[in-house]
C-alpha cells in the first residue's frame, strides 16, 4: 500500500471519453479537498465559509435554498448548540461539530430541511487580557481603543476557527453566525436587558465573590482556573471558655482547618445535630472531636503515638450552651452554633458544603462560600477581615497590614507558642486561581448585579407547569429530567463583571442615594440613545443619554453616573442564544436537534446547567405569553455524542497531518475519551483510520478504473457492430434494388458516458444474460442499506463506517474480481449492477467522509457523470429499478429463478458467502 500523498498512477480517470486523458500526477489529499470545497461553493450545496465563485448569484444562498427541490412533506430541523470557543479547538467541540455535520448531510440527502447557524462565544476574557498585555510597554491604552482592538482580535480568532471547520467539510450558515456579533445585532440585546430590569429580575446585591487580591477585581466563577496548589492544613485547638468546667482548664474543641490563614476570619463554630461528639483524653489534655474527625485524626497518628481515649459522648444540644476562645485573639469568644437541619439537607443535596459531613465547620462567612451560605440562613455577620488588596484590616487585630498569603508565617508560630496547633500537614489541593495573573483566588463580599426569580412567583409557576415541559419534546430523556431539576433548584445568576470590554449594563445610578433610575420614560430615552450599538453607551455622556431635568425619584438629585460594571460574558452568551432561539415563536414548524455529551460526565453537567439557565431567562422574558411560546427550543430532540471524559486540544499540526476525512472519523470513535486522551493516542487512532481510509480509496479507484475500461471496450464493440450493420444494410439494398430511406437508418452512437438509459435500451440479449451473482449482489447490498439506516437512526455513526467499509473491502472487491472474467454479453448488467451498488454506498458514506466520496462520485456514478452537481444534491435512494427489471427478464433457468426469489435475506447472504468461498477456492 502506498504512502499518503505519494505519486502513483492515476487510477481515477473520467470515463466515457473516446480518447484516454493525459497522465497527471495524483492529487494530494489537500489538493483534492480544496477541489471539493470549490465544487460545493460553486454548486450552492450549502452556505459555506469560503465562497470564491463570483459567477453564482450569492443573494439566493440561504440555509434552505438548495433544499427546495426535495419533497414538500420534508421534515425541518434546526441544529442547536452551546457557544463555540474561538481560542482553541478541543476534542469535545470537534466531536460535536462532526456529529452535527453528519446529521445535517444525512438528513439533507433524505430530502429534509436542516438549518445550522453556529453559535460563538462573545467577549472571552482571554482576548481582553491579551490586548492589555500587548499594550503594557506602551502608554496607557484608552478604553475606546482597547474595545476596538478586542473586537478586531475576536473577529480574527473567529475567522481562524471558522476556516478549521470549513476545511473539515462542515456545512453551516457561517455568514449569518457572524452577523450575531455585529454592533447593530448586539444592540437588540438591550431590549432583553431592559425587559428583565423593568420586570424586577435584576438586583444589585452584596454577594460573596471570588476575588483576585493581585488584580483587585472580582472574578466570575466560570472563569476560574483550578490549579494544584500546595496547602498547609492542620488541627487547631479552640480552648473552652464556657462549659465542660468539670474537666479542668485544659479542655479544647479540636477541628481541622484546610487553610490556616482562614482562622483570622472565624466568627463561630458550626455543628450538626446528627453528629456524635466525643470528649477524649490525650497527653494530659481533654480534646473534643466530632466522630468523623476523631477517626481521621487517629488514622494519621504514627504507630508509636498513643491514641486519644474516649471519655464522654456529648450531644450537639449540650455544646450549643458552650463557648470557645479564638486561638489567635483570646479576648474574642466564639459561639458554638447548631446548623438547622434544613440547611444541612440543602447542603448535602447540592454537595456544596462537604465539611458538614465531618460534623463541624469553622464559620468564616466573609471569605468562605459554604460558610456564607450558612450565615445567610442564620443572619450572621459577614464583615471581611482583609481589603481589596488582600491585606488584613483592623478586624484581624494583630494581623492588620499583613498580606493574607504571608500571614501563615506569623500564624503558625503564634499558634505553636500558645500550644493551640495540634498537628499540621502539607498537602495539595485543586484551588481556584485568577485567569489573568494565576494568583490564588479568595472570597470576599462585593456588590454585583444578579438575575433572580425568587421574588417572581408567576415565573416559578410557569417553570413548574407540566405543559411547559411537554413542549420540550424529548421529555423522557434523562438530560431533560436533569435540566428540569436544575431549573427547579435554580439560584441567582451573576449578571455583572469587572471588565473593560464587553456588553454594557445600561443602568444609571443616582450619585446621592445610589438608587438606579426606574422611570420608564427615562429608561426608554436611554434605550433609544444606544439602539444603534453599544459603543454609543460609552461615547455619550450622562447628560446626552438623559432627557433634560431628569431627577431621582428617591432623593430628587439631578446627578447621575453610569453603572461601572459590564454584563458578564456568560450572561451575554445566554442572551445571544435566546435572541436567536425559538423564544416567542409558536409551537410547530420545526424540530430542534442538539448533540449532547453522555450522562455522568463533566460536559454533561455543564450542558444541563446551560440549558436550565436559558430556560429560566426565557420564562422570565415571556411575561404574558402562552406557556407553549416560552421555551427556548421547541420539540427538542437530543442525540448523544461519543463519551469524552477528559479534554484535549486538537493541534493545528494534527489537522495538517491527516486528511480531513480521517479527522472526522477520529471524532466519531466510540468512547474516544473513556481513557486518558493525549496527543499520542489521537495520532495512533488517526494512523489506524488512515490505513482503512487508503484501502477504501484504493478500492474505489479500482472500481472506477474497471468501469472506465468497460466504457472503452463498449465503445469499440458498438463501433464494430455499427460498421457491420451498415455493411449488411448496403449489401441488402444492392440485392433488393430498393432504396432505403435515410430516415429509416439508426446508427449506434458512440457513448461518452455510462448513462442509465443505455442499460435500459440495451439489446434483449444483453439484458437477459443476468446471472444469479448479480441478483445476489443486489439483495445483500439492499440488506446492508437497512443495517446502515438502523445504525444512523441509533446515532451510531462509527457503526455506519464499519458496515460500509467492511462491505466494500469484502463484498465489492469480490464482485469486481468475479465479473472481470465474464463474457461480454453479460457485462452490461454487471456494469449497471456494480455502478449503482457503489453509488448507493457512496451516498451513505458521504456524510462520514465527504471529500473522498465527492471525488469519486463523478467517476463511478452515472448520476455524477451526467450532471454538474454534488452528491449532496441527490437524495438517498435504494438500488435502481433497472436492475430489478433486469432480474425479472433473466433467462436463468426457472428453477434457479424461483429458488432465488424465495430466499430470505439471511439465506441470500448465506448463498452469497458460498459464491465468495467458491470463487476464493478457484483462485
Amino acid at each position: 500500500m502506498r504512502k499518503r500523498n505519494s505519486t502513483a498512477k492515476n487510477t481515477t480517470r473520467k470515463r466515457g471519453k473516446s480518447t484516454r486523458p493525459e497522465k497527471k500526477p495524483q492529487l494530494t489529499d489537500r489538493e483534492r479537498e480544496n477541489a471539493v470545497l470549490e465544487i460545493w461553493g460553486n454548486t450552492n450545496v450549502y452556505p459555506l465559509a469560503n465562497k470564491k465563485s463570483n459567477a453564482v448569484e450569492r443573494n439566493t444562498v440561504k440555509a434552505n435554498a438548495t433544499q427546495s427541490r426535495h419533497a414538500s412533506q420534508a421534515e425541518t430541523y434546526v441544529l442547536r448548540e452551546m457557544p463555540t470557543a474561538v481560542d482553541a479547538l478541543t476534542l469535545s467541540t470537534l466531536c460535536r461539530k462532526v456529529c452535527q455535520d453528519i446529521f445535517l448531510k444525512a438528513e439533507l440527502m433524505q430530502g429534509h430541511h436542516v438549518t445550522y447557524v453556529p453559535a460563538w462565544e462573545t467577549y472571552p476574557l482571554w482576548i481582553e487580557e491579551y490586548v492589555i498585555e500587548a499594550a503594557k510597554s506602551k502608554t496607557p491604552i484608552k478604553l475606546s481603543v482597547l474595545r476596538k482592538r478586542c473586537r478586531a482580535r475576536h473577529k480574527q480568532e473567529l475567522e481562524v476557527q471558522k476556516q478549521k471547520f470549513h476545511q473539515l467539510g462542515i456545512f453551516a450558515d457561517w455568514d449569518t453566525s457572524q452577523k450575531t456579533l455585529e454592533s447593530r445585532q448586539e444592540a437588540r440585546l438591550i431590549a432583553l436587558i431592559s425587559r428583565l430590569r423593568d420586570s424586577n429580575y435584576l438586583h444589585d446585591l452584596p454577594q460573596l465573590s471570588p476575588w483576585c487580591p493581585s488584580c483587585t477585581v472580582p472574578i466570575n466563577e466560570a472563569n476560574l482556573v483550578h490549579i494544584p496548589t500546595h496547602t498547609l492544613n492542620g488541627y487547631v485547638k479552640f480552648p473552652f471558655n464556657v462549659g465542660l468546667e468539670e474537666f479542668g482548664i485544659n479542655v479544647f474543641f479540636c477541628l481541622q482547618t484546610p487553610h490556616l490563614w482562614e482562622i483570622a476570619g472565624i466568627v463561630e463554630l458550626g455543628i450538626t445535630d446528627n453528629t456524635t461528639y466525643w470528649l477524649t483524653q490525650w497527653q494530659d489534655e481533654y480534646l473534643l472531636f466530632s466522630e468523623p474527625q476523631l477517626k481521621h485524626f487517629t488514622k494519621h497518628l504514627s504507630k508509636r503515638q498513643s491514641k486519644p481515649k474516649p471519655v464522654k459522648e456529648i450531644k450537639a444540644s449540650e455544646l450549643t450552651q458552650c463557648a470557645v476562645a479564638h486561638p489567635l485573639f483570646p479576648a474574642k469568644d466564639l459561639k458554638i452554633t447548631l446548623i438547622p437541619e434544613t440547611v444541612v439537607k440543602e447542603a448535602v443535596r447540592d454537595k456544596s458544603i462537604s465539611p458538614l459531613e465531618s460534623g463541624v465547620m469553622p464559620l468564616n462567612p466573609a471569605h468562605h462560600q459554604s460558610s456564607y451560605d450558612i450565615a445567610q440562613a442564620l443572619s450572621m455577620n459577614t464583615m471581611p477581615v482583609f481589603d481589596e488588596t488582600g491585606r488584613f484590616t483592623e478586624e484581624a487585630g494583630q494581623l492588620c497590614g499583613l498580606y493574607l498569603f504571608d500571614a501563615e508565617k506569623f500564624i503558625v508560630p503564634q499558634l505553636e507558642k500558645c500550644g493551640y496547633l495540634l498537628k499540621t500537614q502539607k498537602g495539595e489541593m485543586h484551588e481556584p486561581h485568577c485567569p489573568r495573573c494565576n494568583e490564588l483566588a479568595v472570597f470576599r463580599p462585593c456588590s454585583k448585579w444578579v438575575f433572580s426569580i425568587s421574588e417572581n412567583h408567576a415565573t416559578t409557576q410557569l417553570l413548574n407547569a407540566q405543559e411547559y415541559w411537554d413542549n420540550y419534546g424529548d421529555t423522557e430523556h434523562k438530560d431533560i429530567r436533569d435540566v428540569q431539576n436544575a431549573v427547579l433548584n435554580f439560584k441567582d445568576l451573576q449578571v455583572s463583571a469587572q471588565r473593560q470590554w464587553g456588553m454594557p449594563l445600561p443602568i444609571l445610578l443616582c450619585d446621592q442615594c445610589d438608587e438606579p433610575l426606574t422611570d420608564k420614560n427615562t429608561l426608554n430615552a436611554i434605550r433609544n440613545s444606544i439602539q444603534r450599538g453599544f459603543e454609543f453607551w460609552f461615547r455619550l455622556s450622562v447628560e446626552e443619554l438623559l432627557p433634560v431635568d431628569t431627577r431621582c425619584l428617591n432623593c430628587n438629585s439631578s446627578e447621575f453616573r453610569k453603572e461601572a460594571t459590564l454584563i458578564d460574558s456568560h450572561f451575554a452568551n445566554l442572551l445571544q442564544i435566546i435572541d436567536n432561539s425559538d423564544f416567542k415563536k409558536p409551537l410547530g414548524g420545526h424540530t430542534s436537534v442538539m448533540f449532547v455529551p453522555q450522562t455522568d460526565t463533566v460536559s454533561d453537567s455543564k450542558w444541563t446547567k446551560w440549558l436550565a439557565e436559558i430556560s429560566v431567562i426565557s420564562a422570565a422574558l415571556s411575561r404574558s405569553r402562552p406557556i407553549k411560546e416560552s421555551q427556548p427550543f421547541k420539540q427538542l430532540k437530543l442525540n448523544t455524542m461519543p463519551q469524552i471524559n477528559s479534554e484535549i486540544q486538537i493541534e493545528d499540526a494534527f489537522l495538517r497531518k491527516y486528511p480531513a476525512d480521517v479527522t472526522r472519523l477520529v471524532a466519531i470513535t466510540p468512547n474516544v475519551g473513556t481513557e486518558q486522551v493525549n496527543s499520542k493516542r489521537l495520532n495512533k487512532l488517526a494512523e489506524d483510520y488512515l490505513v482503512e481510509y487508503q484501502q477504501l480509496q484504493g478500492l474505489l479507484g479500482s472500481v472506477s478504473n474497471w468501469l472506465y475500461r468497460f466504457a472503452q471496450d463498449s465503445q469499440t464493440r458498438n463501433k464494430t457492430e455499427s460498421e457491420n450493420a451498415s455493411q449488411r444494410k448496403r449489401k441488402n439494398e444492392r440485392q433488393s434494388g430498393k432504396k432505403r430511406s435515410k430516415d429509416g437508418i439508426t446508427e449506434a452512437q458512440t457513448p461518452t458516458h455510462l448513462e442509465a438509459h443505455q442499460i435500459e435500451g440495451a439489446s434483449t440479449t444483453a439484458i437477459d444474460k443476468i446471472l444469479p451473482i448479480d441478483s445476489l449482489a443486489v439483495t445483500v447490498a439492499s440488506q446492508l442499506l437497512q443495517d446502515v439506516q438502523q445504525a444512523y437512526q441509533d446515532g451510531n455513526f462509527h457503526e455506519m463506517w464499519t458496515l460500509l467499509t467492511d462491505f466494500c473491502e469484502e463484498d465489492i472487491r469480490f464482485y469486481v474480481r468475479a465479473i472481470e472474467s465474464r463474457p461480454a454479453t453479460t457485462l452490461h448488467v454487471a456494469q449497471a449492477t456494480l455502478s449503482q451498488i457503489v453509488t448507493v454506498l457512496l451516498q451513505r458514506l458521504a456524510p462520514l467522509t465527504p471529500f473522498l466520496v465527492e471525488h469519486f462520485y463523478p467517476l463511478i456514478s452515472t448520476e455524477g457523470v451526467t450532471g454538474n452537481h454534488s452528491i449532496f444534491q441527490k437524495k438517498w435512494h435504494l438500488l435502481s429499478p433497472t436492475i430489478g427489471q433486469a432480474r425479472q427478464g433473466s433467462d436463468v433457468e426457472n428453477n434457479e429463478k424461483r429458488s432465488f426469489s424465495s430466499l430470505s435475506p439471511m439465506d441470500a447472504k448465506a448463498e452469497w458467502e458460498v459464491l465468495k468461498n467458491a470463487h476464493d477456492a478457484e483462485s
